[in-house]
């Protein structure tokens, strides 16, 4: 899938529900990925992950690591 592709396809922020689609995993594997600072989010709250579209393309083609910031 082209970053093109990814664009059209992918809400933003990009719900973690559509992450574990694209990847082929279940809801908790991403939870724990994000957690674990291996999928690019932002932090709100104790509960609220926000994925930005454009940084998990990136993530996903390999551009970029994963770091999950607080906010």
């Amino acid at each position: 899938m082209t970053a093109d592709e990814m664009r059209e396809a992918l809400s933003d922020p990009v719900r973690p529900r559509e992450v574990a689609r694209l990847l082929g995993v279940g809801l908790n594997t991403v939870y724990e990925a994000i957690r674990r600072g291996q999928i690019p989010c932002h932090v709100l709250g104790r509960r609220r992950y926000v994925i930005p579209r454009e940084r998990f393309i990136r993530w996903y083609l390999g551009e970029e690591g994963g770091r999950a910031q607080a906010r």
